[in-house]
């Protein structure tokens, strides 16, 4: 029986607002990466999420691997953004919808008090937009800032935790959701974040995404506790995300707010930044504030004007009192600029943390042969060390007009550092890209071999048309089709959608390990998901089915409860995995005589066994795979499968201590010994599929 939470978290109800969330998140620069995939979901929207409902419910949804980009900051080390899966991102929202509904009352008595980043919204009205926009709460939390300053508090210490979204740790954030109770949403929870917080094999118990708008959430409330005690002292404590302000009308009292801020951090996991800690009298409000002044309209409007530009931006500029603000502001308001176009095209890979303003600045010049060649020789042939910068400076290169000779000079040297970047998602992103440009397929030689999903979902949105008629388009397209994960493949469908090409899209092969049902969806041949078929066909490699659901009739859910129990205990106790397992198939095999006694006459002078007795108990399991009995005769190979794989239950320690028969001490299953019971398993399911699909 599912928990209350757990319930919550599946229901259509819940993943619907979460995929119009997501969808009205303020995080653009992420959104950004997403809005074709968002596009092709969107098409068949209600199925999927009946589908990723249904998936969730039955224990089939397990979290997929991430893909990272590490962006440089102007400290020199980088702030990773992390991408999911997009059944992932959907599902972590959905765990952020539940949340906030348990802590709504929480937050409510700290908001605008204390805590002023990532306010809820709680007008019904506008339910689709999960905070209010930030503006709103920064404006608030400078006003505080000031208020109290003006009260007499004007002793002040900055204080800000150290990479604060890698150091949430997961086994306390779940007890601040309860210790004892919700234990499937919790472990849903912790199994997603430990494989959210990572792209490497090796998991680790802490960190969150950063990215997402659920992890803005999951931040701030894994922060409630620490608020509520700093509320509750005599501490003028103001917080916005984790920059961090204490304030009083003495230096003792700003020190004792301290004390017990770092106090209280530390015991949650978390690290102070030592480095911005300082404690020291403001003489004005700004300086209590220590932020960058804001930009005024009147301003902004004058950046339209080319010498008022210059003159700010070697004011920003300068290493002395830089104003990263304004600096990105300029470059992305201001148009062809001289001296701004002489500095960037000097500086490209000595300011790794504006790149991104850089490459919007340089596309002023766009129409340029000779600019991009300026672009190529002064920022890629010798690149960056940031892969995200060289990534971004090759997708810059291909919204340029290049002459066909620089053009091959420019291909040969992105093929080659494809080549030599494995691993590094963001510099391949803006390679593929640039490849895309030559309309002649040669990147799909390269992206169909492309390992993460979201890669080459990402890069699908690039691809040339006049690729689509070639033969190697159709040996790509067909090789999407096969993956497991459906990202590539949606995006694929959907550029051939809004192409007009659904003569291509008619000729695709057909999803073989569609376990979302989008891709189905999406080809106009919707299908039931079936959460038991979804989970054997990954564990023991037989062809995804549907049959399970009718087969099992009124118990399927009990089945599938069971199934999951053994797949939960599959690596971590093998000997409790063939004791589920048993059972699963004993109610399986069961059903599947009542089907065959049902619909198929017996030959002459045979009957079919029964399941129970003449006095209507149940008969062993064990009895009805004995080989001589009708099922297992006209069925040997079916049967014997599930035979060896009782027989060996027996004699594990999870059924008895001593064997019955032979008085010798029960024996545990290693791993040598599992791989080959799993491939015994693998054909008596795919026999037993294909015998019931002739009466299901």
């Amino acid at each position: 029986m599912n928990d209350r939470l757990f319930k919550r978290l599946y229901s259509k109800e819940n993943l619907e607002l979460a995929w119009k969330r997501i969808n009205t998140s303020q995080n653009i620069y992420y959104k950004n990466y997403y809005r074709d995939l968002f596009l092709a979901y969107e098409i068949n929207v209600s199925e999927n999420l009946e589908n990723l409902s249904n998936r969730i419910k039955g224990n089939s949804f397990r979290p997929s691997r991430v893909m990272r980009f590490y962006t440089p900051k102007s400290s020199g080390l980088h702030r990773p953004i992390t991408f999911l899966s997009l059944d992932d991102l959907i599902i972590y929202q959905a765990f952020a919808n539940v949340l906030s509904e348990r802590i709504n009352e929480q937050r409510r008595t700290i908001e605008n008090v204390n805590i002023f980043s990532n306010l809820l919204n709680r007008d019904q009205d506008k339910d689709l937009f999960f905070f209010k926009k930030w503006q709103e709460g920064y404006t608030k939390y400078h006003a505080e800032i000031r208020k109290e300053f003006n009260n007499g508090f004007k002793w002040v210490a900055f204080f800000d935790l150290a990479a604060y979204f890698d150091t949430i740790c997961h086994k306390t954030l779940s007890d601040q959701i309860s210790k004892s109770t919700y234990n499937d949403f919790k472990s849903l929870l912790l199994k997603c974040l430990s494989e959210w917080s990572s792209p490497r094999l090796q998991k680790i118990g802490h960190g969150i995404p950063q990215g997402p708008i659920s992890s803005s959430l999951i931040a701030e409330m894994y922060l409630i506790p620490i608020d509520k005690k700093l509320n509750t002292q005599k501490i003028k404590y103001l917080r916005y995300v984790d920059d961090i302000k204490i304030l009083g009308k003495t230096r003792e009292e700003v020190l004792n707010g301290i004390i017990l801020l770092e106090r209280e951090c530390k015991e949650r996991g978390l690290i102070p930044q030592s480095k911005k800690y300082e404690i020291f009298e403001a003489n004005s409000a700004e300086e209590a504030i220590g932020a960058t002044p804001s930009i005024g309209l009147e301003e902004k409007t004058s950046y339209l004007t080319g010498s008022f530009a210059t003159s700010k931006f070697k004011e920003a500029i300068d290493p002395d009192n830089q104003d990263k603000v304004r600096i990105k502001f300029i470059l992305r308001a201001v148009g062809k600029n001289k001296y701004i176009f002489s500095f960037v095209t000097a500086n490209f890979n000595n300011f790794p943390e504006f790149s991104y303003e850089f490459s919007h600045f340089m596309l002023n010049y766009s129409a340029s042969e000779e600019v991009a060649d300026l672009v190529f020789n002064n920022a890629l042939q010798n690149p960056s060390q940031y892969e995200y910068v060289e990534g971004t400076y090759w997708e810059l290169l291909s919204k340029f007009k290049i002459d066909s000779t620089s053009k091959r000079r420019y291909i040969k040297h992105a093929i080659n550092r494809l080549k030599e970047s494995t691993r590094k998602e963001a510099l391949k992103f803006g390679l593929y890209i640039f490849i895309s440009t030559t309309g002649n397929g040669l990147v799909l030689k390269w992206l169909q071999y492309e390992k993460s999903p979201l890669l080459q979902a990402f890069a699908i949105k690039y691809i040339h048309d006049g690729c689509f008629d070639t033969p190697t388009f159709r040996e790509f397209s067909n090789f999407i089709m096969r993956r497991t994960s459906y990202e590539p493949a949606a995006m694929l469908i959907k550029r051939l959608i809004f192409s007009y090409r659904k003569d291509i899209q008619r000729s695709l092969d057909k999803s073989t390990k569609d376990y979302s049902g989008v891709i189905s969806n999406l080809q106009g041949s919707p299908k039931t998901i079936d959460p038991i078929g979804e989970i054997l066909s990954k564990r023991y490699a037989v062809k995804l089915s549907t049959i399970w659901t009718n087969l099992l009739g009124t118990d399927v859910d009990h089945a599938n409860e069971i199934l999951y129990m053994s797949e939960k205990s599959f690596h971590i106790d093998k000997n409790s995995w063939i004791s589920y397992l048993d059972s699963f198939n004993d109610l399986v095999f069961r059903r599947f005589i009542s089907l065959i006694v049902s619909t198929v006459t017996p030959p002459k002078s045979k009957h079919w066994p029964s399941l129970v007795n003449k006095n209507g108990e149940s008969i062993d399991y064990g009895i009805l795979l004995d080989p001589q009995n009708q099922i297992s005769q006209i069925y040997p190979d079916l049967t014997s499968g599930l035979r060896n794989f009782h027989i060996r239950r027996s004699k594990s320690p999870t059924s008895h201590a001593f064997n019955k028969k032979t008085g010798l001490k029960s024996q545990i299953i290693l791993s040598k010994e599992q791989k080959i019971l799993v491939a015994e398993l693998n054909k008596s399911y795919t026999l037993l599929i294909t015998e019931t699909q002739k009466y299901v």
